[in-house]
């Protein structure tokens, strides 16, 4: 029948839940009390309403049915449940709830229904599971469902049903305990107060069998407190549920209680807002006029006639929205405000503003300025009005009085509405306040100061008095006047306050600076009156008189740069005394006019040169001094004025010296100036000198002899010589510049130096301060000649010399002259025309298309460090033979050396700079052949001086084995140059290595298994190709150790370098290269060995030159090294924990310290692992991370660490021993090391003979004891008791139906007959029985209790226990139900081992009649497991008499039958 389910590639069913959308019902406290109350069937009994289940995806009935036709809603199920949901209630633990399930078949057509029942330990079915049944159509079928409730709890399951066109699902749901809490269903406010909190407590009780965890909410203006609780079963807790309205009117919610369990209720809350009787006494206060700064009170009462207490608030706006934007304009502000502020900040400090932190800055303070402004209760305040109290409680059925204050500032009318927020009123109380200030009366003692005539700059003082005839106080201050007399005034004190009817003196300075009359009007403001205080000052202001000693300055001839002085003095004939400033008119604005003495400081020729000026020369020299230029002479007193001429100008002098007054007037007073400026005439007596012979560029001194025959000084200077580079002679003064007095002469030094060879005359010049046209002339006239230089030696031969060394010869260089001798020297030759036919086979041309190019420009550029002759137009010619195999090497066939362009010649110096080495390059011009020179100088520069001697070294280094030959040339400045010829022969091998390999390379000590590579370049520094062959020989071991064991991972390795005994070590690769000039190649020399040894070889090199055949050996180098393998040294080859729990002990992590010390001659790395429960620690017992880099140890170091161990990594409580390997491995080496790291955890742990104990068959009423030894083979004493397990799935006892009855001999009747038995040991397993967790550790769930297992069978046989004597006929007994302990008996129930003892256990077995039982015992162990011990057995009656003499037979000779 199943087959037909499912069709071919039928999809899977849908599982469809038989619950409609039902609207969430609303419960009252009551309605939940009720229906919690109710019990399963009761609950059943009113659920009527049928919920008909929609099929979201039926089954293809063509495919699934045998029945083509259905007259049932397709959208709807066929099949009707009722219930539709399984509800179990009010139920008791341990008990069984049994509820039918109604399954209709709604179709015209017989349905196959299969019930399944997922396994559960609560919930079974008495039918079969996984059945198919057929229903009829119209008809039913019910199936049970059995609940076994282990606590009082919710349980959920379901129940499914298949069709065959669709599946069911049946929820199944077991309430639990509840928590009810008696809330009422309804709770009304009637009439309460607008703006007022009206409150109702409620006592609540907890109904339920369950506590309660709840949480209560409303809505507004409802609110309950507390919002969430927890109540205990029979608890009750106050809940306060109040009301806050803001309008008046009607308001209604819910109160909502919500249940951990997922149940809500809902109570009923109404209210009515209505406006209290509250009033003002008055709606507007009018105050009497007030004078400024004093103040006047008026008092305002607010009468609360309602039954509730008022809060009130005096605001200066009408509504709460009028708050709320006010709110909103002081938050902007302080919002701008802060932002400006902390740009500001930032920028002081340097910060950038838009930076992250800067936003979050600003936002933290804009996040506490929202914070004040929303808790700104937005009180009134105002400068004019205040009212105290602001805000307050008013009492039922009492008054407030009010305190309403005016404070005017000003003189005018103030009008102010402020509205007063009070509790139980819905709209703010208005009330207006009106007031007037008036200002304070102040005046002068006049109203007119007439001062009369005073002395301009002068000091006058006076004195006023100002008047308050008003009762308030005055703040007066002056206006700064606005006239230029006014400024000349001073008040003080410019402002301050006049006590009531008292008065203010006023003192007046006058300093004026001007003349004339005047009459100023001078305002003083007063705080709070419309109208200043004035007073007007009238006078008239004079002027000083002054005269001179003298009628007139006659300063008479003066020479041109010489200053001369004359005084005079000033007299001030006044009254007052006056500042007076002196200055020449029509003098120059300008830079001062330049004395002699500083004249003689200037050294440039253009300031000597200038002509004299005209006749009233520049027009900004000042050439008048006046000292003092300023000064204050005192009343009718004098004052002395020095006044000097420096005449930088030949003219006559007429001025005048004039005298301003500061602060009155300019040109007070003038006084006449006269003077007359001479320049004096001087001449050269010698104007031509002669210095005769000279060396070149050597000084020589004469003297030159100036003469003034004048009545006037003079100022000279010899003008330094001009465009020096191209004279013939340089010439100069110590002494260039002086101060010739009249009719007086001076010799002037002149020191002359020859510049060029041969005859020289140049001209001076001599300029004198302020003379016209051109300066005197003087000629200097001398013969020069240059040094004087021997060399030594003339030709230079270095023999033969090994190539790639230094050789170096002296050359002697003498000066004999009185001059130094600057010298350079440069490696010279020149190649003539038939030089050049030989290089290129033929005549030479020095065209492109011939075998030798032109190098021009691209040549230079790539080659241009290669020395400096490629600057102009060179021929290109090879240098040598060996470079005909490089340009073979470097071009294709087809191109012979001897025809290779300049273009062929830019690659080769492109891929090899150094090819310019075996070129000559030959100037077209001159014929001179330049090249990379062997020789170096040193030094090739210099200077030989007097009478002294220099050393030029010429050193050698020849890169070929040839003869080499050179010309040295000496050239000496001024002098002609002198040629050596340099020649020598070179020997032996041009590759050189960039790292020294001596007779001996020791590469001191490796690790074995691991390469020993030495890497060093061979560079060719000659002229021709080598090809170079390497081999190692001689190989010799010594100190060899036996090989290390193969390690897993490392055969192919060992394998692959394993060398013969007897074979090299060390290789060389590679073993042959070719080498071209200039060229470097690597070479490595790598070995390897896979045992601890020293190894002693030879590396050999042998050398092909050029196109030679014949193997050199140019090198040989004794190679040793030394191969080991890495030793770790540790503190401890095995690490042992031992704990011991004991029951009052708790498991701590316990650390044992290790060391590792490197004890070999190379530092390696080592890694370490170590799995659980073990870990490596550093020395502060911290855990190293996992994945943790590599250690290193340097040779001789030691490495501290700790060893981790956690005896709790199981968490049973059984008696363990755990042992790991703690691993060392090398980074540089394949072998491991390991240290046995064992943890002994010890508890309380008992041996139990065995896992079970089977009595067999016994007969009716008898007993028998079995024996089993239990034993503590811990360290720790074991504290234990017996008990049995109490779950009834794993405990069973039952009863057999009884034999045929048959009647018995004896005549007792019923009970058990005095019991004999035989104690017997049970022989069992040596392995531990069964344990369980403690008891501490299970599950408080009731589906999570202690079942069971499969318990082992191997149970030994006990031995026949006695028997009854006599059977008599059995009377039919019932049954009742024994308890566990009234079946098996353990002894002793509890007791302690010590370790090492034992001690028998007796179980034994009560044989009710016809009884089948299996029990667990559990022996428990303080601060230990639990053991489990499956005890059975049976018994039975003697049904025949050949069973009996079959059991007799079986009893021992031993056995006897009583009674």
């Amino acid at each position: 029948m199943a087959s037909g389910f499912q069709g071919r590639g039928a999809e899977p069913r849908t599982r469809m839940l038989l619950r409609e959308a039902e609207k969430p019902l609303t419960l009252s406290p009551s309605a939940l009390q009720k229906e919690m109350s109710l019990t399963t069937k009761q609950r059943l009994a009113r659920s009527k309403k049928l919920h008909l289940p929609l099929i979201v995806q039926p089954q293809d009935e063509h495919e699934t049915s045998h029945h083509k036709f259905s007259a049932a809603d397709p959208k709807q199920s066929s099949l009707l449940p009722c219930p539709a949901e399984v509800v179990f209630q009010n139920y008791s633990p341990g008990e069984v709830c049994e509820m039918p399930v109604v399954l209709r078949n709604r179709d015209k057509v017989p349905l196959l229904v299969k019930v399944i029942l997922e396994s559960s330990p609560y919930f079974q079915l008495e039918m079969p599971s996984n059945v198919y049944c057929k229903v009829p159509p119209g008809l039913s079928v019910t199936v049970r469902i059995l609940f076994s409730p282990g606590q009082n709890k919710d349980y959920f399951h379901q129940l499914l049903c298949i069709t065959e066109t669709e599946e069911l699902i049946v929820p199944i749901r077991a309430i639990g305990a509840r928590a009810i809490l008696d809330f009422p269903d309804e709770l009304d406010f009637s009439e309460c107060p607008v703006k007022y909190s009206t409150q109702k407590t409620l006592l609540v009780q907890n109904l339920g069998n369950r506590a309660a965890h709840y949480q209560l909410s409303t809505q507004s203006p409802f609110f309950v407190i507390p919002a969430t609780g927890t109540l205990g079963i029979g608890d009750s807790v106050q809940v306060t549920v109040g009301v806050l309205p803001l309008r008046t009117g009607d308001c209604s919610t819910s109160l909502v209680v919500h249940y951990d369990t997922g149940e809500d209720t809902h109570t009923s809350l109404h209210g009515r807002a209505v406006d209290a009787n509250i009033r003002l006494d008055r709606n507007a206060v009018t105050f009497q006029k007030t004078y400024v700064t004093l103040s006047n009170r008026a008092a305002v009462l607010i009468h609360n006639l309602s039954d509730v207490t008022a809060c009130f608030q005096w605001t200066a706006v009408d509504t709460e929205g009028e708050e709320d934007l006010l709110k909103l304009r002081q938050y902007r502000r302080l919002c701008q405000q802060t932002k400006d502020n902390l740009s500001d900040s930032l920028k002081e400090c340097g910060v950038d503003s838009t930076g992250q932190e800067c936003f979050a800055l600003l936002t933290h303070s804009l996040q506490s300025e929202r914070a004040k402004v929303r808790g700104d209760a937005m009180l009134f305040c105002d400068g004019i009005f205040s009212l105290e109290p602001k805000e307050g409680e008013i009492r039922p059925k009492c008054s407030a009085e009010i305190s309403v204050f005016f404070k005017p500032q000003e003189a005018r009318l103030y009008q102010q509405a402020v509205y007063c927020d009070i509790s139980g009123r819905e709209n703010r109380l208005p009330l207006h306040l009106i007031g007037e200030g008036l200002g304070p009366r102040l005046c002068f003692n006049l109203k007119e100061l007439n001062i009369g005539e005073v002395c301009v700059s002068t000091n006058n003082r006076y004195e006023v008095i100002l008047f308050n005839t008003g009762p308030a106080e005055a703040l007066f201050i002056l206006l700064p006047p606005a006239t230029a007399m006014g400024s000349f005034f001073t008040f003080l004190p410019q402002e301050g306050i006049v006590a009531p009817y008292r008065l203010q003196a006023i003192r007046i300075s006058f300093h004026p600076t001007v003349m004339g009359e005047f009459q100023e009007e001078f305002c003083f403001h007063v705080t709070g009156s419309p109208k200043p205080v004035t007073l007007t000052i009238r006078g008239r202001v004079t002027g000083p008189t002054f005269h001179f000693d003298v009628p007139a300055l006659h300063f008479g001839d003066v020479s041109f740069g010489f200053p001369r002085t004359l005084k005079c003095c000033l007299s001030n004939t006044s009254m007052a005394p006056m500042a007076v400033k002196l200055h020449v008119a029509g003098d120059g604005s300008g830079a001062l006019s330049i004395d002699s003495f500083a004249q003689m400081r200037r050294h440039s020729n253009q300031s000597w040169r200038k002509e004299a000026r005209g006749p009233r020369g520049p027009v900004d020299a000042k050439e008048f001094i006046i000292s003092p230029c300023g000064a204050t002479v005192r009343a009718l007193g004098s004052e002395f004025f020095n006044v000097t001429l420096c005449s930088n100008t030949v003219r006559e002098y007429q001025l005048e010296l004039v005298v301003d007054v500061i602060g009155v007037g300019n040109k007070w007073l003038t006084l006449p100036l006269t003077a007359r400026c001479i320049v004096p005439a001087l001449r050269l007596l010698n104007p031509v000198v002669s210095f005769e012979q000279c060396f070149l560029k050597f000084p020589y001194k004469e003297k030159v002899t100036l003469v003034n025959d004048s009545d006037f000084p003079g100022c000279y200077r010899v003008l330094s010589q001009e465009r020096k580079e191209k004279a013939a002679a340089w010439y100069s003064s110590s002494e260039p510049s002086g101060i010739i007095e009249a009719h007086s002469s001076v010799e002037i030094p002149i020191t002359l130096e020859a510049q060029q060879l041969g005859e020289c005359n140049v001209t001076a010049e001599v300029a004198v301060f302020g003379r016209e046209g051109s300066p005197l002339e003087f000629h200097l006239e001398c013969m020069a000649h240059g040094p004087v230089v021997s060399i030594d030696p003339e030709k230079i031969n270095f023999g033969a010399i090994r190539v790639l060394e230094d050789r170096s010869k002296i050359v002697h260089l003498k000066n004999h002259g009185d001059i130094p001798a600057p010298f350079w020297v440069k490696m010279h030759c020149r190649i003539s025309p038939a030089e050049k036919g030989r290089f290129i086979g033929g005549g030479y041309t020095g065209g492109t298309s011939h075998g030798v190019g032109s190098v021009a420009a691209p040549l230079a550029g790539e080659a241009a460090r290669k020395g400096p002759w490629l600057g102009a137009e060179w021929d290109v010619l090879p240098a040598g033979g060996d470079i005909c195999e490089r340009l073979e090497n470097s071009f294709e066939k087809r191109f012979d050396f001897l025809y290779i362009g300049w273009l062929q010649l830019l690659e080769l110096v492109k891929a090899s700079p150094d090819t310019v080495d075996s070129f000559v390059f030959v100037d077209k011009a001159s014929g001179v052949a330049r090249k990379h020179s062997r020789w170096r100088i040193e030094p090739t520069k210099g200077v030989v001086l007097p009478k002294s001697e220099v050393l030029v070294t010429v050193t050698g280094n020849l890169n070929d084995t040839k003869q080499f030959k050179d010309r040295m040339k000496v050239f000496i400045e001024n002098s002609h140059p002198t040629i050596i010829s340099v020649q020598a022969v070179g020997t032996g091998p041009t590759i050189v290595t960039d790292k020294p390999l001596g007779s001996v390379l020791d590469l001191t000590t490796h690790f074995s298994f691991s390469p020993c590579r030495y890497r060093f370049n061979v560079t060719n520094k000659g002229r021709r190709v080598h090809r170079l062959y390497w081999s190692t020989e001689g190989f010799s071991v010594s100190g060899q150790s036996a090989r290390l064991p193969a390690l897993r991972g490392t055969k192919s390795r060992d394998a692959s370098r394993d060398h013969r005994a007897g074979s090299s070590v060390f290789k060389v690769r590679p073993q042959q290269v070719d080498l071209r000039p200039r060229q470097t190649v690597e070479m490595v020399l790598e070995g390897c060995s896979s045992t601890a040894q020293e190894v002693k070889e030879w590396l050999l090199c042998y050398a092909t030159v050029g196109k030679e055949i014949e193997k050199k050996q140019i090198m040989q180098v004794d190679v040793t090294c030394k191969f080991i393998h890495p030793v770790v040294e540790t503190s401890s080859r095995e690490i042992t924990f031992h704990v011991e729990k004991k029951p009052s002990d708790v498991l701590a992590l316990q650390y044992q310290p290790l060391s590792l010390k490197n004890v070999c001659s190379l530092p390696f790395s080592i890694v370490l692992d170590l799995e659980q429960p073990f870990r490596i620690c550093n020395v502060d017992q911290q855990p190293l991370p996992a994945g943790s880099k590599p250690m290193m140890l340097d040779v001789g170091e030691e490495l501290h660490l700790c060893i981790q161990f956690d005896p709790a990594y199981e968490k049973d409580l059984n008696s363990r021993v755990a042992e790991r390997a703690l691993r060392m491995r090398f980074m540089e080496h394949p072998h491991e090391e390991q240290i046995t790291v064992r943890g002994e955890v010890y508890f309380p742990n008992l041996h139990l003979q065995a896992e079970a104990v089977d009595f067999g068959c016994i007969i009716n009423r008898t007993e028998q004891e079995l024996h089993m030894e239990m034993t503590n083979c811990g360290p720790i004493p074991a504290q234990y008791h017996w008990s049995f397990l109490t779950d009834p799935h794993v405990n069973t006892i039952r009863f057999k139906p009884s034999p045929p009855e048959f009647k018995r001999q004896s005549s007792k009747k019923g009970g058990f007959p005095r019991r004999y038995s035989k104690t017997e040991s049970v022989e069992g397993p040596s392995e531990t029985p069964k344990t369980i967790q403690n008891s501490a550790q299970q599950p408080a769930d009731a589906e999570d209790s202690l079942k069971a297992g499969a318990l082992s069978s191997t149970a030994v046989e006990p031995q026949k226990p006695v028997r009854k004597k006599r059977l008599g006929q059995i009377s039919k007994v019932k049954h009742p139900k024994p308890g566990m302990q009234e079946v098996f008996d353990v002894q002793p129930l509890w007791g302690e081992l010590q370790p090492g003892e034992s001690q028998l256990v007796t179980f034994t077995f009560f044989g009710h009649d016809n009884i089948v039982a299996r029990v667990t015992a559990l022996c428990h162990v303080e601060g230990g497991p639990t053991y489990e011990v499956v005890v059975t057995g049976e018994a039975s009656p003697l049904a025949t008499n050949w069973m009996w003499k079959k059991w007799t037979e079986g009893c021992s000779p031993t056995s006897a039958l009583l009674n």
